[in-house]
């Protein structure tokens, strides 16, 4: 059977479709051992395809039990919306949240801050102090708590160097290394793709900043000749991708807006 694609997953695989003009075939399944995400033929050759996301290990472990959605279940006749730490537990979470919840709704209250000191249980303090802004939410399905993960902000300034030093220190990241070893095992095809999400939570973020919103740069950085991917794909969840291939170096590539991943 075949595993589930990811969000990232998904639309790394569509950019790529898309900006590279071929069709990828779905090859990491069937009991295949150490087998690449995906394959693919065309015209000019034959290649291998992987696709990651570097994050957090705390971020990650949260995208994974909350699913696309972001949203857990509580017993509740309203939405809500909250932030949590990368470092909540998601078990914590449970086992006080849909008290906090149920009190605020016996007292008819919208947010945790409109509780009086009186009704501050210690399942009320203990959410009060590793989460933030608990709310309801009009837009959040009832009995469901939409979660947030902490917010990134700041003034970046991206140039030359500083974008040529972390797009160098993501292609170095060890948590590409299992990704690339897969693709090593595969010589005999004439192109190997290594496509990254960048997340929020999981790299500089300059490089993220650029992604987003700063095109007027490309690196200047250059994998070296052993670098095992011939093709580079740099997503930051928006619609434009960062690419690189040996015979014509980095370029933005904008992707269109009328199709959506399949």
């Amino acid at each position: 059977m075949a595993p589930a694609e990811n969000s990232t997953e998904r639309f790394m695989r569509f950019a790529i479709e898309c900006v590279h003009e071929v069709e990828l075939e779905l090859w990491d399944t069937n009991g295949r051992q150490n087998a690449v995400d995906y394959v693919f033929t065309s015209p000019n050759g034959n290649g291998a395809v992987e696709v990651t996301s570097i994050r957090n290990s705390d971020a990650a472990a949260w995208y994974s039990v909350l699913g696309e959605s972001h949203r857990i279940a509580v017993p509740s006749p309203r939405g809500w919306s909250l932030e949590v730490g990368l470092h909540t537990r998601r078990s914590d979470l449970l086992e006080y949240l849909p008290g906090v919840i149920r009190l605020c709704d016996q007292v008819g209250v919208d947010r945790l801050g409109a509780l009086t000191p009186s009704e501050w249980t210690d399942d009320v303090q203990w959410v009060a102090s590793n989460t933030k802004h608990l709310r309801t939410a009009e837009w959040v399905g009832q009995g469901q708590v939409f979660i947030r993960l902490p917010g990134v902000s700041g003034m970046v300034t991206v140039n030359q160097d500083v974008l040529d030093d972390q797009v160098a220190a993501l292609l170095n990241d060890p948590r590409l290394e299992g990704k690339l070893a897969k693709l090593r095992l595969h010589p005999d095809v004439s192109e190997r793709h290594i496509a990254v999400g960048v997340d929020l939570y999981g790299t500089e973020f300059g490089l993220v900043d650029a992604l987003l919103r700063g095109r007027d740069l490309l690196p200047t950085y250059t994998p070296p000749a052993d670098f095992c991917a011939t093709h580079i794909w740099l997503n930051g969840g928006g619609w434009v991708v960062l690419a690189w291939n040996r015979d014509e170096s980095w370029r933005w590539c904008e992707l269109p807006r009328d199709a959506q991943p399949s």
